[in-house]
């Protein structure tokens, strides 16, 4: 836990509650009286108003019934306890808050999590395994083995995408920028790509086949669209390699430590 201590950390939590109003004029009204005479079970005791209770929920994570609210997560986490909101309102009605209790962010101890890690490690190793197979296969179609023949044999999907603008979303594959930038650098020449690439979650191998004719009335007209493409691509190439530099050197300089193995944790 001392390493990923921080992925399993659970983030500050308030818990409220609330009056509701049907109107602004008694909202107001109820706020005034609240704030001076901090009375809020009492005022609504007396009103004969109903006070509803959150459960307990992060910055992140409003109550649903908040949803639409904009400024309830700020003013919520902004309160001091037993402290009233303003009066806050949204298509339903005005509403005032008091915050009941908060409870300060906090890394749960192994037996807590016990069941999310194993299942992470679970997911991870399988992600690893599956990548490290496609790689495999990656390195045997780059050396002439057929396509076809490798897919019968691991059982495997081959789809066709049919001919696409680069820089659309990619028929049958979705889009990416990773996927983007490999297909500027494949062509008949160099059918595949240098590794296996991520696409929406999936470990993907893309083949070359053919490039359709050039419409240079459609060029034209497209060309801009092409060149923001390619400038984006750029930018990602630049990014990358600027966090990677980073990792490297955190890492030599002990700011940064990573575990492979679940007994690590």
């Amino acid at each position: 836990m001392k390493v990923h201590g921080n992925d399993f950390r659970k983030p500050e939590e308030v818990q409220i509650k609330y009056i509701s109003f049907s109107s602004e004029e008694e909202a107001k009204m109820a706020h005034d009286t609240i704030y001076q005479e901090e009375n809020f079970d009492a005022y609504a005791n007396q009103k004969k108003l109903k006070i509803n209770t959150t459960g307990f929920f992060s910055l992140h994570n409003p109550p649903p019934e908040f949803s639409r609210l904009s400024d309830f997560v700020s003013v919520a986490f902004g309160l001091q306890r037993d402290e009233i909101s303003k009066v806050l309102s949204d298509e339903k009605g005005y509403y005032i808050l008091k915050l009941m209790t908060r409870k300060p962010p906090y890394i749960p101890t192994l037996s807590e999590i016990e069941r999310e890690v194993e299942r992470r490690y679970i997911e991870e190793e399988s992600r690893r395994l599956c990548k490290q197979e496609a790689e495999i296969v990656l390195n045997r179609l780059k050396k002439g083995e057929d396509v076809k023949s490798i897919s019968r044999q691991k059982g495997l999907k081959v789809t066709e995408t049919g001919f696409f603008l680069p820089g659309s979303e990619i028929p049958e594959l979705g889009s990416s920028q990773e996927l983007s930038k490999a297909l500027f650098l494949i062509s008949e020449k160099k059918p595949y790509p240098d590794n296996v690439l991520n696409v929406n979650g999936n470990f993907v191998i893309i083949q070359f086949k053919e490039k359709g004719k050039l419409d240079n009335d459609d060029f034209e007209v497209k060309k801009e669209h092409l060149k923001n493409i390619l400038l984006e691509t750029k930018k990602n190439e630049y990014l990358q390699s600027w966090l990677e530099s980073s990792k490297v050197s955190m890492l030599k300089e002990g700011k940064l430590k990573l575990a492979r193995d679940i007994k690590e944790l």
